[in-house]
């Protein structure tokens, strides 16, 4: 079963799981804010990245959860 990105996004609404569904979002755009400045230096670039990832997993997870992906 494939769902497009409007579709899913439409399903998370008319489902009332809305709220949800943008709060990861939210949340690595947050994180995002804090460390970009932070990785300017090499030694903090590792940390970045891994963040990064962990907000890109994120935020495939949540897709893949409500039947986006």
């Amino acid at each position: 079963m494939t769902h497009n990105l409007s579709e899913g996004a439409i399903k998370a609404f008319e489902t009332g799981q809305s709220e949800s569904f943008q709060i990861p979002v939210l949340q690595v755009i947050s994180q995002l804010k804090e460390i970009v400045p932070a990785a300017t230096s090499a030694n903090k670039m590792t940390r970045f990245r891994a963040i990064v990832s962990d907000g890109v997993s994120s935020i495939n997870g949540m897709f893949y959860h409500f039947g986006i992906l």
